[in-house]
């Protein structure tokens, strides 16, 4: 067996600043892509990287048990996304990808980075679970191919939420966890 890579954080983080992509890391640090993965987990343990920066480099559908290991709150996965409202514009329709009890993934919202946004959410599918709202900041927003997925996707910070709100949260976050298997289920 032979002994593990030393791999310098002050190397690879600068490539990664840069844009080097994955297939690039992974070839210039002899990285397989579990190794990659244990990487990007040991630079955000130790506060090298913040998981933003991270978002789409690791995906969910080839390894999600890496984001739940790195993540500080576990996300729940709808088995079908449900809507989630901008309390400013009440005549758009967001979706919700992901949550946790710090954060959503909204799928179809065109926001940029340090926007803040009250949501709505009615998870009418959820019938133990009030309507609520909450204040957020969204950290991370992507555009993907559109081959891949035609609508823009947004991280979001919750920043500010009620103590009742938290709870229907809290109650939202289990309710999807008991009714929908989880990546790392699938796996």
């Amino acid at each position: 067996m032979s002994p593990k890579r030393k791999i310098k954080a002050s190397e690879i983080v600068p490539d990664i600043r840069k844009g080097m992509g994955n297939s690039e890391l992974m070839e210039k640090y002899n990285l397989s892509i579990d190794g990659l993965h244990g990487v990007f987990t040991k630079l955000v343990h130790a506060k090298v990287l913040a998981m933003d920066q991270l978002e789409d480099r690791i995906s969910l559908p080839d390894d999600p048990t890496v984001i739940e290991q790195i993540r500080k709150t576990p996300r729940a996965y709808p088995l079908v996304p449900f809507p989630i409202y901008d309390m400013d514009n009440m005549e758009e329709v967001y979706f919700v990808r992901d949550v946790s009890e710090q954060g959503i993934q909204v799928t179809g919202i065109n926001a940029e980075v340090g926007q803040k946004v009250t949501f709505l959410i009615q998870a009418l599918a959820f019938d133990e679970v009030d309507p609520f709202t909450f204040e957020a900041e969204c950290r991370w927003t992507t555009a993907p191919p559109e081959s891949v997925d035609p609508e823009p996707v947004a991280g979001f910070e919750i920043t500010q939420i009620s103590d009742d709100d938290s709870a229907e949260l809290m109650k939202l976050v289990r309710a999807i966890k008991e009714e929908s298997p989880q990546p790392s289920e699938l796996v």
